[in-house]
C-alpha cells in the first residue's frame, strides 16, 4: 500500500472509531492505492507497527473520552490484533517486543475500562509470549510484575 493509501486508511479508521463519516479525499485515493497494492510486496515490520501505533493513539483517545461503547472495544481488539500481526509476519524484527508490550498494555486498559475477561486473557497471553520469545527485551524484565497484576 502506498503511503497515501496507508494514511487514508488510518484516517478513515480513526474517524470510524470516533463515530464520524468517512473522508471523501480518502475515498478518491483508495482505488489507486488498491491498484498498486497488488503489485507491491507485503508491508514491512515498521509500516505495520506504525499503522498499529497510529490506530492505538486513536483508540486510547476514544477510551479516555467518555462512555464506553462496544465499537471502541471492537476497535481495541482490532488494534491488538494489528500489533500481533507485526510479530506473526516479522518474528525477528526489532519491533516485536514493542508490539507485544503495547498490545498487552492496550488489552489491559480495555479490561480495566470494560471488565471483559477476554481482554485480561489477551494481555496475559501477550506478556507471557513477550517473556518467552524475547527474553532479552527491556520489556521482558518487567513482565513478571505485569503478569502478577
Amino acid at each position: 500500500m502506498t503511503s497515501l493509501g496507508r494514511a487514508c486508511t488510518i484516517a478513515a479508521w480513526t474517524i470510524g472509531v470516533l463515530g464520524a463519516a468517512t473522508l471523501p479525499v480518502c475515498a478518491q485515493a483508495t482505488p489507486a492505492a488498491h491498484a498498486t497494492a497488488a503489485s507491491q510486496p507485503a508491508p514491512s515490520a515498521d509500516a505495520l507497527f506504525a499503522d498499529a501505533s497510529a490506530k492505538e493513539a486513536a483508540v486510547r483517545k476514544a477510551l479516555a473520552a467518555g462512555p464506553r461503547q462496544p465499537t471502541v472495544l471492537k476497535a481495541v481488539r482490532t488494534v491488538v490484533a494489528d500489533f500481533e500481526a507485526v510479530v506473526r509476519r516479522h518474528p525477528t524484527s526489532g519491533y516485536c517486543d514493542d508490539a507485544l508490550w503495547r498490545g498487552a498494555a492496550l488489552a489491559r486498559s480495555a479490561f480495566e475500562a470494560f471488565g471483559e475477561s477476554r481482554e485480561r486473557t489477551t494481555a496475559l497471553r501477550l506478556l507471557k509470549l513477550l517473556a518467552s520469545q524475547y527474553p532479552t527485551s527491556k520489556f521482558a524484565r518487567t513482565t513478571p510484575e505485569q503478569v502478577a497484576w
